[in-house]
């Protein structure tokens, strides 16, 4: 498991997350920010979709005030939408390979300081689904797009530092 969180931040699992999915065979590019549009495919978009905070302990580590809080992290897989079966099928390809890359990432402690789980830490271990994912049209730019669209919540520590 990953420490405290005191150092690590959004940003920072959002880049390391980036970094493991260049290594996901047959993908044309990961992107290193949120494009205005695409135009290699497969393409990975990763980016944050929401934050819920709230008071932890008391102190942590250092005597600090400590705040709990669960990222919601978007990760799209990305084809163009030309023909419909042949863009579900080029997606199929990648159903099983995308959740275990951020498994993995997780197990490897990858994602650093910023996370200290996977999914919400207020629920019972086995209740906690961290990764959802669904087949949804999309468009970026003027270009029509079918993609998987995974929300992937992470939890994170953090000191109150002001």
């Amino acid at each position: 498991m990953a420490n405290s969180g005191q150092n690590g931040t959004l940003a920072d699992c959002i880049r390391a997350i980036r970094s493991d999915l260049r290594t996901v065979p047959g993908l044309r590019t990961v992107m290193d920010e949120v494009p205005d549009s695409l135009n290699a495919f497969p393409a990975i978009v990763v980016y944050p979709m929401g934050m819920n905070w709230k008071l932890g302990s008391h102190s942590g580590d250092r005597g600090l005030p400590m705040r709990l809080g669960l990222f919601t992290i978007g990760i799209e897989l990305i084809v163009a939408r030309k023909d419909l079966p042949r863009d579900v099928e080029v997606l199929m390809e990648f159903c099983e390979v995308l959740p275990d890359r951020l498994f993995v990432g997780f197990k490897r402690d990858a994602y650093g300081d910023a996370v200290l789980q996977m999914g919400n830490p207020s629920l019972a271990q086995n209740a906690t689904w961290p990764i959802r994912i669904a087949m949804v049209p999309s468009s970026w730019g003027d270009g029509d797009t079918l993609a998987w669209r995974c929300e992937f919540d992470v939890s994170t520590n953090r000191e109150i530092t002001i």
